[in-house]
């Protein structure tokens, strides 16, 4: 079956975002992009995207616009500060593809339903070898019939995408899988949020600070720096449920491989 070739705009073209974005230039897609730095897209720019200085106008007129920022501050000013938002025609859909908190997710979402557009979480599972060979997971949040709308322009930047439930699911399915399958922390150390959320060295010795590769969160030991901001789904009760069901299910695991022995 013949994919139709939308008309998309992707708002910034970092490590990521340019890999994804030459994806869509290769799948035939006709691009428009934006990045803060102009020299950034020159190689987008060469393989026939066109530039627009602004996010607003590069959202204008596009069926779909796709945003891969830094974080939430970042996603916040180019949606709401420098209005892509309200470049976004009726009927266009605004997929935000950035690891963001769900407080983060929450407020472009809401902003979204006023504006009365269409917002998707899709944030992805892979780094820069699985955006240049097209494998990446998308782990969507939305509407189903949203989600179903932009499948084939997602499938051509990777080889799964999960519609993981309503908005804000797919922070919280990439967030549950940064957490249990993260490296430990800077030095070996791990840590581990405090009740405000913020991340302190952990001060016990128990197995599983020494496992934290294999489960980590709000209840367990996280690997980051001490001091940064906790996203605020990690004290939501899905992830902290998602953590005991895996740790539960490498306990049974190990029983498991012992009883064989």
């Amino acid at each position: 079956m013949e994919t139709k070739m939308a008309k998309i705009a992707f708002l910034g073209l970092g490590a990521m975002g340019a890999r994804m974005a030459a994806r869509l230039l290769a799948a035939g897609h006709d691009l428009t992009v934006w990045n803060r730095t102009e020299g950034r897209a020159a190689d987008m720019l060469a393989q026939g995207a066109r530039w627009m200085p602004t996010p607003r106008a590069a959202a204008d007129g596009q069926d779909i616009v796709f945003s891969m920022l830094r974080d939430d501050d970042a996603a916040t000013e180019v949606w709401l500060g420098r209005t892509a938002l309200d470049g976004l025609a009726e009927g266009a859909v605004g997929v935000e593809c950035s690891t963001l908190s769900l407080p983060g997710i929450q407020r472009l979402a809401g902003a979204f339903a006023a504006a009365g557009r269409s917002f998707i979480d899709a944030p992805l599972a892979g780094s820069r070898p699985q955006a240049e060979a097209g494998s990446l997971i998308f782990l969507a949040g939305g509407e189903a019939a949203d989600i179903e709308g932009v499948r084939p322009v997602l499938l051509a930047m990777g080889g799964a995408l999960h519609h993981a439930g309503p908005t804000g699911a797919g922070c919280l399915a990439k967030l549950t899988v940064n957490a249990l399958f993260g490296p430990t922390g800077r030095g070996g150390r791990t840590h581990r949020a405090d009740p405000q959320g913020r991340l302190r060295p952990c001060p016990h010795s128990c197995r599983l600070c020494r496992n934290a590769r294999g489960v980590a969160g709000a209840e367990a030991c996280r690997p980051s720096h001490a001091g940064r901001r906790l996203p605020g789904c990690f004290s939501d009760r899905p992830c902290r449920q998602g953590f005991r069901d895996a740790r539960a299910q490498r306990r049974r695991s190990r029983r498991g491989h012992a009883r064989s022995r």
